[in-house]
């Protein structure tokens, strides 16, 4: 099982004495997605020696730039060209979120859900290493949760559909300065180191539509519907 996907404790359930009944009832929701992830969610086998299951590399990134948040993400497989891809996220995702001077930290979580949806049978049954050069992103996609509302929503999001997949994660932090993704949230397919990597054929663009609304309209008061929609998204061979 997913840690992350079970780290649902956030802001609602933390805290100890009397609970006034409405915050007992969305308790009592969580209890049930708990439940429920149970049976939907594939069991694990944890190989203890050489790795069994295929390995890949991801580097994700987000910037704030003045036309808006973009996030970028480099998925690499040994002998293969690596995947890039390079998103601007709607305003209209952004405006679901608290507001705040800069949105660097929720690009960071959102980049998790988005490589899921996007690169869904890439990464399916496979052991990944992923690489974020935000530590508080890196701490809330270990725990799957955060103190801010919209952040931990965002975080059980990517914990739910890399569970979903059958991935086994590794979150782990990464200098920016020896971050490929950086240059993809930065400038995107302009950046001249990026265009000297696709043109060498190292690196491959990749960019499927993106259903925005699968990814951001995210009730943390509903869990089971969410988990329901994306695991019967995106294990459907």
């Amino acid at each position: 099982m997913h840690g992350g996907t079970l780290s649902i404790s956030g802001p609602t359930i933390l805290g100890t004495g009397p609970r006034p009944r409405e915050h007992c009832e969305v308790e009592r929701g969580f209890l049930s997605f708990l439940l429920h992830a149970l049976e939907v969610i594939p069991s694990r086998i944890i190989m203890l020696g050489q790795p069994t299951r295929p390995q890949l590399l991801v580097y994700s990134d987000a910037a704030t730039r003045p036309e808006g948040l973009r996030v970028g993400f480099l998925i690499c497989e040994r002998g293969q060209p690596s995947i890039c891809s390079v998103y601007d996220v709607p305003e209209s995702v952004v405006a679901t979120w608290k507001l705040r001077k800069q949105y660097i930290g929720q690009g960071e979580l959102l980049a998790g859900p988005l490589c899921a949806a996007t690169c869904a049978e890439k990464l399916r049954d496979r052991d990944l290493t992923w690489y974020v050069d935000n530590v508080s992103a890196v701490a809330s996609l270990i725990k799957g949760s955060s103190p801010q509302a919209d952040s931990s929503a965002l975080a059980l999001v990517a914990a739910l559909t890399l569970a979903s997949l059958s991935c086994r994660v590794w979150v782990e932090y990464i200098d920016t300065h020896q971050h490929p993704a950086d240059r993809l949230s930065r400038d995107g397919y302009d950046d001249e180191y990026v265009k000297k990597q696709v043109s060498a054929g190292e690196w491959s663009p990749f960019q499927p539509v993106v259903r925005w609304s699968d990814i951001a309209n995210y009730d943390l008061a509903a869990p089971n519907a969410h988990l329901q929609r994306w695991g019967a998204r995106l294990t459907t061979p």
